[in-house]
């Protein structure tokens, strides 16, 4: 292939053109990836969030506490580790 031939400049203009499409689908990929991931995060962080606070507010609840009268000591040491509430200790 000599420099100043078709073949020469239909191989570096294709070879550009497809460095150039590899990068545009990477940074594509990148960010819908980042996305999803943010979604997702977003998503099971509002579940525990809501799983805690609805177990902390049961855990206040009359009805709640006569149920889970008879617990083990076990569990309500640990209760006490997990929620952190001085009046339970």
């Amino acid at each position: 292939m000599r420099k100043g031939s078709i073949a020469f400049s239909l191989f570096w203009l294709s070879a550009a053109w497809l460095i150039l499409a590899l990068v545009g689908t990477a940074f594509l990929l990148t960010d819908l990836y980042s996305r999803a991931l943010d979604s997702n995060l977003s998503n099971q962080l509002r579940f525990n969030i809501d799983t805690i606070s609805s177990g902390t507010l049961d855990s206040t609840d009359p009805d709640f506490r006569r149920h889970h009268r008879h617990r083990s000591p076990l569990l309500s040491r640990l209760d006490r580790l997990v929620l952190g509430d001085p009046r339970r200790q």
